[in-house]
């Protein structure tokens, strides 16, 4: 990276909109990476500065432009939990259903941190809320593993997220939720009609899961919805 390009970095990184005016009049490239793939677009969007993101685009930035982990700067946003910045991106012509190299979705970046506002503006936009990476894992799984994310989580049900669709393992949202005790989160999903019955590959049920972990709570959640005597 040119020292002029490095300069570029550090304006974005102490937010002085003047000096990043200059750094691009000089010549700095706009999608210069460093060795791990960053773009000057990405580290605007983790600094937050919306007229610096705002400027970068209107200088060329490439929105697509990827780091080593296959993640473009919409995903960054996601990350960072940033509404506004993700409309921003979003207007300018960033693909919303974009995939990483793990096939995950900004969706389901942002529903993993709990990032509400941001979940909610990539699913105005269009988002696909039954996509699925890698592992087979939907933003609803990652919502219900990750986090106690209730909100995030009746959010994407409201979207239209399948209850009862399994990962690579057989495992649903509810059987993910039971595992780490997220007794919000489990009672969104079985209010929403998640099946409580459904085993994975190994035959485990969400209880057995939930046992497994001696999440005790969880326990005491499933067999009242079960109907069950307690284990």
């Amino acid at each position: 990276m040119r020292a002029v390009d490095k300069e570029l970095i550090e304006a974005i990184w102490a937010s002085r909109v003047s000096n990043v005016v200059d750094s691009l009049a000089q010549g700095s490239d706009v999608n210069a990476a460093n060795k791990e793939g960053w773009r000057p677009l990405m580290w605007a969007v983790l600094g937050g500065n919306v007229e610096i993101v705002r400027l970068l685009i209107e200088g060329g930035a490439d929105l697509e432009a990827r780091d080593n982990h296959g993640q473009n700067a919409l995903f960054k946003a996601a990350d960072r939990s940033d509404a506004e910045i993700t409309k921003l991106l979003l207007a300018a012509g960033s693909e919303v259903n974009t995939t990483d190299t793990t096939a995950e979705t900004p969706l389901m970046m942002a529903s993993k941190f709990g990032r509400l506002p941001v979940v909610q503006t990539l699913l105005e936009a269009g988002a696909e809320v039954n996509r699925q990476d890698e592992n087979g894992y939907t933003a609803l799984m990652w919502a219900a593993l990750r986090g106690d994310y209730a909100k995030v989580v009746a959010q994407l049900i409201t979207a239209g997220s399948g209850l009862n669709i399994r990962d690579k393992n057989g495992r649903t949202a509810l059987m993910h939720a039971a595992w780490m005790g997220h007794l919000d989160t489990m009672q969104e999903l079985l209010t929403a009609g998640s099946d409580p019955l459904l085993t994975d590959r190994g035959n485990l049920t969400a209880l057995d899961l939930a046992q497994q972990t001696a999440q005790t709570k969880a326990m005491e959640l499933l067999n009242r919805v079960i109907g069950a005597p307690p284990r």
